[in-house]
């Protein structure tokens, strides 16, 4: 797995490549890059459509649940989208909203890049 870290005035965008597992979601959350922009943007973007495939254990998923929720109350009110490829929304879409689940962030999941600009361009603050 590869990820990519990103950051403009108001998003930070995180692209992931190849077989996701716990361990890229973990090194992406405490990625300096990240945080910082997470401190300063108003709107993520987690890409996973080029993911091959997703090793995440029900404990890999409760793990990450608790660093979502670190990351969550460190930023209030961010927008979230996320891109799945088709067949791949259910599992990922409801891992994210389980880590995501109980902060101020608002939680979309598009199928395609073109879909989650359209979203993040809706919500500009």
């Amino acid at each position: 797995m590869q990820y990519t870290v990103e950051s403009t005035e108001h998003r930070v965008s995180v692209v992931f490549e190849g077989v996701l597992n716990a361990l890229d979601l973990i090194f992406m959350t405490r990625d300096q890059k990240y945080r910082q922009a997470l401190q300063h943007c108003h709107q993520v973007l987690l890409d996973f459509s080029e993911v091959a495939g997703a090793q995440l254990s029900e404990q890999d998923t409760a793990g990450l649940a608790m660093l979502g929720k670190f990351d969550s109350n460190m930023a209030h009110g961010l927008h979230l989208v996320v891109v799945v490829r088709s067949g791949m929304s259910d599992s990922v879409g409801a891992t994210v909203r389980e880590i995501f689940s109980d902060s101020t962030w608002q939680v979309d999941i598009v199928d395609s890049p073109a879909q989650a600009e359209l979203t993040l361009s809706l919500n500009i603050k």
